[in-house]
């Protein structure tokens, strides 16, 4: 409740270009399309917010991916952060 579930329209490739204008339209306004060729999706349009969050969550993935790796090849090293906390109260640190 309180989602809102937003059905994919499945077009054909010579109708999507028959009806480009009307479906970049329509994407516009939230409705999403799947493009087929011989009954496989070959491409898909959504409108601009859909974009955005699809290019948000792409962002977020490489994001945590970048963390992963970072700790990873950091894993036994202390944040610089740390080390300076630690060298100040006279503690020897790697």
């Amino acid at each position: 409740m309180g989602q809102n579930v937003m059905m994919t329209h499945s077009l054909s490739m010579a109708a999507a270009k028959a009806a480009f204008s009307e479906i970049a339209s329509r994407a516009h306004a939230g409705e999403r399309f799947a493009l087929l060729r011989r009954d496989k999706l070959v491409a898909a349009v959504v409108g601009p917010g859909d974009l955005e969050r699809l290019e948000k969550a792409g962002q977020a993935d490489e994001f945590c991916s970048a963390v992963e790796r970072f700790r990873a090849k950091n894993r036994n090293r202390l944040p610089a952060a740390a080390v300076r906390v630690a060298r100040s109260r006279g503690r020897r640190v790697r």
